[in-house]
Order: C-alpha cells, then sequence, then structure tokens
C-alpha cells in the first residue's frame, strides 16, 4: 500500500474516532446541528485524502517533467487553459486549435509535460484508481504543464544548444494521425519520450486536425495541405 493512501487511512481512522466519541455523547434535544458536524468530520478527512493524495509538504512530486519541442501550422487561440499552473513560465501558455494558420506559417515553441511515475508503460495515466477523483492532476495523468511559444531563430538556436548536452546528440520527432489535438500530441510526445528513455530531444509536429471522429475528410484535407510545412520543419536544422 502507499505511503499517501496509508496516511489517509490513519486520518480516516482518527476521524471515525472522535466522531464515535461525539455520537456516544447524544446532543441536546433539538440541537440538529450536532450530528451534522460529525457526518462533514468524517466526511472531510476522506475526501482530502482521495483528492490530495494526503502526503504533506515534505514529500516528493510523483511525477517526471519533460520538455518536447514542437512545430505546428495550427493557429493560436485562447482557451481555459490560457495560464499555465506553473508560475515560473516567463509568458502565457499558448494553445492551438484545430484552425489553420495564416499563409501556412509554422509557429515553434516548446511543452513541458508532467509524466506520472505510477503508470504502465505506453499509457497516459496512472495504474492507481485515484486517477477519476483527480482529473487534471499531473500526478495520475500524463498533463502539459505549459507551453511556450517562440520565433523561429530563438527556437532552433535553444534546440541546437540542448541536443549538443544531450548524450546522443539525436532527435525524435512525433507526427501524429487523425482524431488528434494539439494537446494530445504534445502528451504523447512526453509519454514516449519518458518511456522509451531517450537520450536525445523530442520534437513533434502538429497539424490542423479536427481532433473529432467524424472530420476524417477535413483531416485528409489537412494532412495534404500541411506535408510542405512538414517537410521545411527540420530540414538541415542539426
Amino acid at each position: 500500500m502507499s505511503r499517501y493512501v496509508r496516511n489517509g487511512l490513519r486520518g480516516n481512522i482518527l476521524a471515525c474516532a472522535l466522531a464515535s466519541i461525539c455520537l456516544a455523547s447524544p446532543p441536546e434535544q433539538g440541537d440538529s446541528r450536532h450530528r451534522g458536524a460529525v457526518r462533514k468530520a468524517l466526511a472531510l478527512p476522506f475526501l482530502q485524502t482521495m483528492r490530495t493524495g494526503a502526503y504533506g509538504n515534505g514529500e516528493k512530486k510523483r511525477y517526471e517533467t519533460v520538455r518536447v519541442y514542437y512545430g505546428t501550422d495550427r493557429a493560436t487561440e485562447s482557451t481555459r487553459y490560457s495560464r499555465p499552473p506553473d508560475p515560473n513560465y516567463v509568458s502565457p501558455a499558448l494553445y492551438y486549435g484545430s484552425q489553420r494558420t495564416q499563409n501556412g506559417v509554422t509557429q515553434f515553441g516548446y511543452c513541458d509535460i508532467a509524466v506520472p511515475y505510477d503508470r504502465k508503460l505506453g499509457s497516459l495515466y496512472s495504474s492507481s484508481w485515484l486517477r477519476f477523483l483527480n482529473a487534471k492532476s499531473p500526478e495520475f495523468w500524463v498533463t502539459v504543464l505549459g507551453v511556450k511559444g517562440m520565433d523561429e531563430f530563438s527556437f532552433f538556436d535553444l534546440a541546437k544548444r540542448e541536443v549538443k548536452k544531450q548524450p546522443s546528440k539525436e532527435i525524435f520527432v512525433f507526427i501524429h494521425g487523425y482524431h488528434t489535438s494539439f494537446e494530445d500530441a504534445a502528451r504523447r510526445t512526453g509519454q514516449l519520450a519518458y518511456d522509451l528513455k531517450f537520450p536525445g530531444l523530442a520534437f513533434f509536429f502538429s497539424w490542423p486536425s479536427q481532433a473529432e471522429y467524424v472530420a476524417y475528410p477535413a483531416d485528409e484535407n489537412a494532412v495534404e495541405w500541411a506535408i510542405p510545412h512538414l517537410e521545411q520543419f527540420l530540414p538541415s536544422r542539426f
């Protein structure tokens, strides 16, 4: 049994003991709030355990952060993910939708991806059932922590410097298929880089898929449109 579950159960046992003492002493007649308070005392530690993992500030995070680099001919759009949860990012996150960039301009940048430790090889989520109560938690799901857009020159200058630091001096490029959003492509690239223990830099190119099952004809057209942009993404760059 993992430590955070043990800690949570310990807290629940204590809450149950305290509640039992309260229930053993009947409330004064007419005081209906007494038992309601006891119910909250029982429920609150359990819910906090399930939603936060019930581990202290001294414990280490339960995921690895993987940086992946991207090129995309998707147009930028504002979404509910307009700002990264990590305050260390210099600029607001940029997420990309299903629309094409004007004149097929390729945009560049990098994403930081959280990959949970407790996870089966190839999976995008933790093996723990607690993931169902923590839908947005990077400790249970492969998650995009933030996205930073860059101009082309700065992007390749950074990428070249980072490649030289890698043991293999190699890169890999992930190109997604039909029915895939930019976020899904970023998550999958981070997961692949981590699971492969790739000793170089991970890149992905994201063309403007509609990310819908019924949009295959539109995706087919988008793929054809994106081919020349992909061909120009990494030609003789390294």
